[in-house]
């Protein structure tokens, strides 16, 4: 079960194992390795082997900034970055609504 504090879930409902935040979600989840790894970052790399590469001698939280955007990215790793982000967030809902049995909305803007 979830922990719950002030309204905001603290433990990743996915594995249950970290924190509910971008660091543990896009490099430490379980749930969400798998589909990095499946995810094609480019005709090279997975998603997962990109995220890695960025990571030598850097912290987790660098190399989450690195991904959404800090350093001198182009137009087409922007868009990269967003298409990532947008079938990431999807696969989190589909899967925690898998283990709570029921779907999860999704908010979007």
């Amino acid at each position: 079960e979830v922990y719950v504090q002030n309204g905001r879930i603290v433990d990743c409902p996915l594995c249950l194992s970290g924190p509910n935040d971008e660091i543990h979600l896009l490099l430490n989840c379980q749930e969400m390795k798998k589909k990095t790894a499946q995810m094609k970052w480019n005709k090279d790399m997975s998603l997962s082997e990109w995220l890695n590469s960025l990571g030598e001698g850097q912290s987790q939280a660098k190399i989450v900034r690195k991904f959404l955007g800090e350093a001198n990215k182009t137009e087409e790793d922007l868009m990269r970055v967003g298409a990532s982000l947008e079938e990431l967030l999807d696969h989190f809902f589909k899967l925690w609504g898998k283990k709570r049995g029921q779907t999860i909305p999704r908010v979007t803007y």
